[in-house]
């Protein structure tokens, strides 16, 4: 009885230990992902931020994990449909065995197929910007964005790519890896410097393009960063305050002007100041604490 137990036991750690590793790689990758959003989130909204006067650090804003993973998945439909109408017309064309009039209707089949693609993805951009891409030129503005950042990302991965070359050596390898390879292994310490930098800005410049064409069209709802107009409640002893800043207040009421708001965390509103603010373009955005509002009404934008 003792041995039969034991082999169960052993049966069962067995089964078990798998099931245990791919928990354990699920939780890790999660965690990487997460991460990664994280950063690039950071670094789109600091960017468009930027153009405010206006640096926010805040390691508990879930935002950005929000934003970060919109650009992934913004970004990852364009390089997944350029991919595959490059692969598409390539085969078709290196298919000697069809005709030539077949080769051309199937490469009109993959270029239609991309025409549907972009209606999904335009759909998409309407959905997330809660309908104000409404032009084709808007639209063919976004795409052109979308893949730039896709040609910026395969120019930096394939630089990564050439790193990795160095660390693991495959059977039956490229030529061209392998002379990659050597160029590298003989390349003074300067050059591989000077070619993490280059990852570097293609990865900033692609980044930077979103966030500033892109990111501020899209809703803060899906993880954008278009402004929001509200109109605050202030608290009743803040009404003098929020009058003397220069603020339009109805003392009645207690409500303020409408204003568009940027960006918001657990301590202030970021706002942009109205054009009667003097003197004019000295500054570009306000804070206004939470502390002194007592309700914000939010305003739907069309």
């Amino acid at each position: 009885m003792e041995l039969q137990e034991a082999n169960k036991e052993k049966q069962f750690l067995t089964r078990a230990k798998p099931t245990q590793e791919v928990i354990e790689l699920a939780s890790r990758l999660s965690v990487i992902i997460l991460g990664g959003c994280y950063m690039i989130g950071l670094l789109i909204t600091n960017t468009h931020l930027a153009r405010y006067g206006v640096f926010h650090l805040n390691f508990l804003q879930t935002e950005y994990v929000t934003s970060g993973a919109l650009w992934v998945f913004l970004v990852g439909y364009v390089y997944c449909f350029a991919y595959y109408l490059i692969y598409e017309v390539r085969r078709v064309y290196r298919d000697s065995r069809k005709e030539k009039s077949r080769r051309v209707l199937a490469v009109l089949g993959s270029v239609v197929q991309g025409f549907i693609a972009l209606g999904v993805l335009q759909i998409a951009l309407g959905v997330l910007s809660n309908y104000e891409l409404k032009t084709y030129f808007e639209m063919f503005k976004v795409v052109a964005v979308l893949t730039w950042n896709v040609v910026c990302l395969w120019l930096a991965s394939r630089m990564f790519q050439i790193f990795l070359s160095k660390l693991v050596l495959k059977e039956g390898e490229s030529s061209t890896l392998a002379k990659t390879r050597a160029f590298y292994e003989n390349a003074p310490p300067q050059w591989l410097i000077a070619q993490v930098l280059f990852v570097v800005v293609l990865a900033l410049a692609a980044l930077s393009g979103y966030a500033i064409e892109v990111f501020p069209k899209l809703s803060p709802v899906f993880g954008g960063g278009k402004a929001q107009v509200v109109q605050f409640v202030a608290k009743p002893d803040q009404l003098g305050t929020l009058a003397q800043m220069g603020f339009v207040v109805d003392f009645k009421s207690r409500r303020l002007e409408l204003l568009n708001v940027l960006f918001e965390t657990t301590e202030f509103f970021l706002v942009i100041p109205p054009d009667r603010f003097e003197p004019k373009g000295s500054f570009h955005s306000m804070r206004i604490r939470k502390d002194l509002i007592d309700i914000a009404l939010y305003h739907r934008t069309n």
